[in-house]
């Protein structure tokens, strides 16, 4: 069973190795091998004090690869300590896949008109038809602002900003340790959407599907996310 404790601490660095169990040095191409082909990726080492995966020739799309991957269970116990408009928010892209930019620019008329909106995504300008469970929905729509269903803090005719949910976020998992050890440091409203990545790839195991959903270009990008559980074992 899995427990949190209010034991403030942080993590270190983790090491990477291969799938042959083999320590993988800075500047070393590899080859992921998890039952299908992935192009080579360049795992960088000790940057930042963190650990890196980024695709050669892909830095721009990658970068919020850099957030951790973390188990569903322990993000809905953290889920739990945070305020109630940043959970619903998280809650959502849990739900959808969407960015949390685009879970919060979304608009109240936009939701009250269906479950299904379309939205228009902030960092891509791409269009994508999301399916919101009526639950959710209702949730969403009874904290709903007049303008937007997130309403920004000082002004109600702007979204509440991805630094406020971020801030959040990290202040609970700053706070609690998960039985006894400290929670990945890189945690990040970002988790949410390779969450709802590698749930989907588990339910269908449709790479093409996943690429789809996430609305990626380029689908040896959308493996990190539909992989990412299995990355955060290495």
């Amino acid at each position: 069973m899995l427990s949190l404790s209010a034991v403030a601490g942080s993590s270190g660095a983790g090491c990477g190795v291969n799938s042959n169990g083999v320590v993988v040095k800075p500047d070393t191409h590899v080859s992921l091998c998890l039952g299908l082909t992935i192009a080579p990726f360049l795992f960088i080492l000790g940057v930042g004090g963190t650990d890196e995966l980024t695709f050669l020739g892909k830095e721009s799309e990658a970068k919020n690869v850099r957030t951790d991957y973390i188990n569903p269970q322990v993000f809905e116990l953290l889920l739990t300590a945070l305020m109630p408009a940043n959970r619903l928010a998280l809650q959502l892209s849990l739900a959808t896949g969407l960015r949390i930019s685009d879970c919060l620019a979304l608009r109240t008329d936009v939701l009250k008109r269906s479950n299904r909106p379309t939205i228009t995504e902030k960092k891509t300008h791409k269009h994508r038809r999301v399916y919101i469970p009526q639950e959710l929905r209702d949730r969403l729509l009874k904290q709903a602002g007049r303008f937007f269903v997130f309403e920004g803090r000082l002004d109600e005719r702007r979204p509440r900003t991805r630094a406020a949910v971020y801030k959040d976020l990290r202040r609970v998992a700053k706070l609690y340790r998960l039985d006894g050890k400290p929670i990945r440091r890189n945690i990040a409203p970002h988790s949410a959407r390779k969450i709802y990545a590698v749930q989907d790839y588990h339910a269908h195991h449709d790479m093409k599907r996943v690429q789809r959903l996430l609305n990626h270009s380029d689908e040896a990008v959308t493996m990190l996310y539909a992989l990412a559980d299995q990355l955060a074992k290495k």
